[in-house]
This record gives C-alpha cells, structure tokens and sequence, in this order.
C-alpha cells in the first residue's frame, strides 16, 4: 500500500487565496438541493472514470491546494479519498463527519434550493449515527486518508 506525507509547508490557515478545492461527491440531484458555499460537484463515480478525473491533475500534490472531499457519511467519504490518495494525491482531505454534521454546525455556509433546516439537518445526523458506527481516527497508521474538520464561522 503506498505511503502518504503531510505536505511541507503546509498552507496557512488564513489568505486572501482560496487554498481548498472543496467537492461534493454526491450525485449532481443532491448537490442542486443543497451544498457548502464554493464546492464544486464531482460524483463519486468521477473518481474511477479517468478522462474525468485527470480535471483534478492541476491540483496534484500542490503545496498551496488541500483538496477536501465530503459525502453523506464518512464511509462513502473515507472510500473516495482512499482511491483518491491511491491515485497519487497527498494533498486530499476527508471532512469530519459529514456533510450533515458541517451543516449544521454551519447553516450560514449553506446554498441551494432547498437547503434543509437545522432540525432536519439534526434528524438525519442522529439516524446517520444511530445507523453506523463511530468512524475510527482518518490518519491511519498506513496513512491514506487525513481527516479535516473545516470550522469557518
């Protein structure tokens, strides 16, 4: 399995310059309803299709990008960056917890054309919780995946 490293240096925390591609591996119908402000959609079905893929290559281990994915739950999430990573990225992300969890601690960072409420947005973490087990640390030992909990209030 291949190893992974933290980029040196790695980005400052705060700049005029956008320093995260954020994407949103849900399927392009979710997406529309709701997303975190500035991401870009990229199915996760993208991630084995090569001719689609190779549009991430610019941000290839770039010292200056940090490439942060995020789905429904950290399961599909921690999948995509692993094959992500195996294609050679170091520089990807898995946001912590979901995209339900950053919601709604989040909602001002929300767009779309139906953004759910924060109750809502509860509702489903708890079912999400209740449904699966508490995901383990992201920095593994082998190292392919690091978690990231964006917190941009």
């Amino acid at each position: 399995m291949r190893q992974g490293k933290f980029l040196d240096p790695l980005p400052p925390n705060e700049s005029d310059c956008p320093k995260i591609l954020l994407l949103d591996l849900r399927e392009q119908s979710e997406y529309r309803k709701w997303h975190i402000m500035h991401a870009i959609n990229f199915p996760a079905v993208n991630i084995q299709q090569d001719s689609v893929f190779g549009q991430l290559a610019q941000f290839k281990n770039k010292t200056n990008k940090l490439i942060v994915v995020y789905s429904h739950d950290e399961r599909h999430g921690t999948h995509a960056a692993k094959v992500i990573f195996e294609k050679g990225y170091d520089n990807i992300y898995l946001l912590t917890g979901s995209i339900c969890v950053f919601a709604y601690e989040n909602h001002n960072l929300l767009e779309g054309i139906e953004i759910p409420t924060k109750k809502e947005l509860k509702q489903q973490h708890e079912i999400a919780t209740f449904k699966q087990p508490e995901p383990k640390n992201m920095q593994s030992s082998k190292g392919f995946t690091k978690s990231m909990g964006l917190h941009l209030k």
